[in-house]
């Protein structure tokens, strides 16, 4: 059963925010998500909270800093998750922008689990070079005993997340985390990759106060925004104040047209246009796409997508392993019924074909699918190609499911569509 409820407001807010300019339906909902009035909706930067405020950024400036005085290497351990690839790029960008030598590791989601744990450190410690520092993105909060253990092989260890702490703090150089139990910065719901954003910030501010850059001089941090806002939507954080901020600069970045390589390819292989930007772009087309990398093999791939400076969509061709094709008196409710009497699933996947069609005719169902007349070998077939909008060329090689429709009564071999070679 499902329940439609309205929303209580606060009808004093609501009238306010009408009168600074809101049409009253805008007003009302904002008012009921907690907004008094309408400077709680700036968008610019110097509405975001300040670095300084979030407890641990200056320790972790600091010792960064000393990594780049002393030319250490700084190795980043991140999750596999769009947020950790997201935090991972944002920290090796941003510290290579700051002249602090930097590589990554994430662990696999099979062979190593979730985030830094004693085997994690001394496959690291064993790598020529060594690294001085690592340096947690997503993760480390619950990793007391790899931060002791990489204490005694001589590494420090600074752990940037935003999870909640289990019962032991790690003993760590810092601990950068808007949810630890003392801390008082507003924005809990801060996504790792704001937190390891904060870090760049805080230490780009400290390398200011020793005279190493100016603010003519020091790197353009904001860069990086549009890879902040695309892992806090993707990690699913809520959208505060704070991280309206993030996600709002990113997004304009990108409609402007100055956004990195791989989230332009991104763009091009969701099939959507970055002028157009959108939340919901980053929260079903690009993070999900991101996350298939972790899931399906490792995260490396989804992180160097973000690491590239000249990327083409082509590098994102999906492949789609078929069956071969069929012919037209194959196409029966018969099959169909033999395909459905076996269990299909993961590993082992339900049948697929491929032949190539002519188009009889095409038609958009709800704005969101494509329905069809196709024909082969002078027989016509109904098809569905879901989530599927742009116009098919008047012959076009699909890979398609065979499968029973079933509409007022009437049974009938209908093919939903997988795929189009296009």
């Amino acid at each position: 059963m499902t329940r439609i409820l309205n929303r209580e407001f606060d009808l004093e807010a609501a009238r306010r925010l009408h009168e600074e300019g809101y049409l009253p339906p805008v007003a009302r909902a904002l008012s009921a998500r907690g907004i008094r009035d309408a400077s709680e909706l700036a968008q610019d930067w110097k509405s975001m909270l300040p670095p300084a405020m979030l407890e641990g950024t200056r320790e972790a400036a600091e010792r960064l800093a000393l990594a780049r005085e002393r030319g250490e290497r700084v190795t980043v351990v991140a999750d596999y998750d769009c947020d950790g690839a997201t935090a991972c790029a944002v920290a090796i960008r941003g510290l290579g922008m700051m002249g602090v030598k930097a590589d990554y590791f994430v662990p696999h989601r099979v062979h190593h689990g979730y985030g830094l744990s004693c085997a994690v450190v001394d496959l690291l410690a064993a790598r020529t070079p060594r690294p001085d520092v690592l340096l947690t993105v997503d993760n480390g909060v619950s990793s007391a005993e790899a931060v002791r253990h990489a204490a005694e092989l001589g590494i420090d260890v600074i752990v940037t997340d935003h999870h909640l702490p289990g019962a032991e703090l790690p003993p760590a150089v810092c601990i950068v985390n808007p949810n630890l139990a003392d801390s008082a910065f507003p924005s809990k719901a801060l996504a790792g990759v704001g937190v390891m954003y904060y870090v760049l910030l805080a230490l780009r501010a400290l390398l200011r106060e020793r005279g190493v850059y100016t603010q003519q001089t020091q790197p353009r941090l904001d860069a990086l925004v549009d890879l902040v806002a695309l892992g806090t939507v993707a990690d699913v954080v809520k959208l505060d104040k704070n991280n309206r901020i993030l996600v709002a600069q990113g997004l304009n970045r990108i409609r402007l047209g100055r956004t990195h390589a791989g989230i332009s390819a991104l763009f091009a292989v969701a099939g959507k246009k970055p002028e157009a930007a959108g939340v919901r772009d980053f929260g079903f087309a690009l993070g999900p796409r991101i996350n298939a990398a972790g899931r399906l093999d490792t995260m490396e791939n989804g992180i160097e997508c973000l690491l590239a400076d000249d990327l083409d969509a082509s590098v994102f061709e999906r492949v789609i392993y078929t069956d071969g094709g069929l012919a037209p008196d194959e196409i029966t409710e018969r099959l169909v019924q033999a395909i459905d009497s076996q269990i299909w699933g993961q590993g082992f996947d339900a049948p697929v074909f491929a032949n190539e069609f002519r188009v009889v005719r095409q038609s958009l169902v709800k704005d969101a699918h494509t329905k069809l007349i196709l024909e082969l070998g002078g027989q016509r077939f109904d098809a569905i190609f879901f989530r599927h909008t742009e116009t098919l060329p008047g012959m076009v090689r699909l890979a398609y499911r065979p499968n029973i429709n079933e509409f007022m009564g009437r049974r009938s071999v209908q093919l939903v569509i997988e795929a189009a070679e296009l």
